[in-house]
C-alpha cells in the first residue's frame, strides 16, 4: 500500500512547480518600528522543487506591503519587493513538512511624508533598495495538489546607513501545477 507521503513525493517528481498566494501581518523592528506601525503583505510566488538536487526549492516572489506612519511626519510607506529564493523541503511525515528558505532582490519603496513639520503639504519619495529575507514555512498537505502553510519571515530593506527590519507572520495556500 502506498502512503500519502510517497504519493506526494511522486507528485513532486511529476509536477515540481507550485504557485502560492500568501498574506502576512508585518511587525516592524528597530528603525522601521520607530517610523511605522504594523503593516500587511500580499504575495504571489512561483516555486520549483527538486530542481538541482533532491528536496531543493527555488523560486521567485512578488509582494506588496503597506505600512502606516507611526509619527505625524510619515503618512504611509508602500513597498513592492521582487525576490528570488532558495531553500530545502524537509518532509516530516505523510502530511507535514518544513521549508526553510533564504532570498533577496530589489524593492520599490514609495513614502509620503510631511517635510519640516508642515502639516499642510506632503512630499512623495520613490526609490529602489536591496531587499533580503529568511523564511520558515510549516506545510500541511490537504491532498496531492493543495497545501496550506503557516510562515514566519524576517525581512529587511537595506540602506547605506543600516537595515530596516520587520517580522512577518502569515498563512499561504499552495497549488501544485
Amino acid at each position: 500500500e502506498v502512503t500519502l507521503g510517497e504519493r506526494l513525493q511522486n507528485e513532486t517528481r511529476k509536477h515540481p512547480f507550485t504557485v502560492s498566494m500568501q498574506y502576512n501581518f508585518l511587525l516592524p523592528l528597530g528603525l522601521m518600528g520607530d517610523i511605522t506601525k504594523h503593516g500587511h503583505e500580499a504575495a504571489l510566488s512561483f516555486t520549483a522543487q527538486n530542481y538541482l538536487f533532491s528536496h531543493s526549492i527555488f523560486g521567485a516572489v512578488l509582494s506588496y506591503m503597506n505600512f502606516t506612519g507611526k509619527s505625524h511626519e510619515i503618512k504611509f510607506l508602500h513597498v513592492i519587493p521582487v525576490s528570488v529564493f532558495a531553500g530545502y523541503h524537509l518532509q516530516l511525515n505523510s502530511r507535514f513538512a518544513l521549508q526553510p528558505s533564504l532570498g533577496g532582490g530589489v524593492s520599490f519603496i514609495s513614502m509620503r511624508y510631511y517635510p519640516y513639520d508642515n502639516e499642510e503639504t506632503t512630499k512623495l519619495t520613490n526609490e529602489f533598495k536591496p531587499f533580503a529575507f529568511i523564511n520558515l514555512a510549516g506545510l500541511y498537505s490537504i491532498n496531492n495538489s493543495f497545501s496550506v502553510a503557516l510562515e514566519c519571515k524576517l525581512q529587511s530593506m537595506i540602506e547605506p546607513n543600516g537595515i530596516l527590519p520587520f517580522l512577518g507572520f502569515g498563512i499561504s495556500g499552495r497549488y501544485r501545477l
